[in-house]
């Protein structure tokens, strides 16, 4: 089965809680920066992940990109209107 990206929208703290317990192996934070990265390594280490981030902008961004990688016709970059 493909890895797959889940992707929260909120402070982690809130969404953390609401999670089952047994849905990860690990919980990584960033502070100051985007989830992005570290989501797409694991898609491209074959690896689920479950994002939880706190910008409504990263989360658009987020669901993009991971739709590139996974091959659907989406742009990596956002294309600026």
């Amino acid at each position: 089965m493909a890895p797959k990206i889940t992707v929260h929208h909120g402070d982690c703290l809130q969404v953390l809680p609401t999670l089952d317990a047994e849905s990860m192996h690990a919980c990584v934070t960033l502070i100051g920066s985007t989830v992005i990265t570290t989501g797409m390594a694991c898609l491209a280490e074959g690896f689920d992940s479950v994002l939880i981030e706190q910008e409504a902008e990263h989360v658009a961004d987020i669901r993009r990109r991971s739709a590139h990688v996974k091959g659907d016709d989406t742009p990596l970059f956002a294309v600026p209107e």
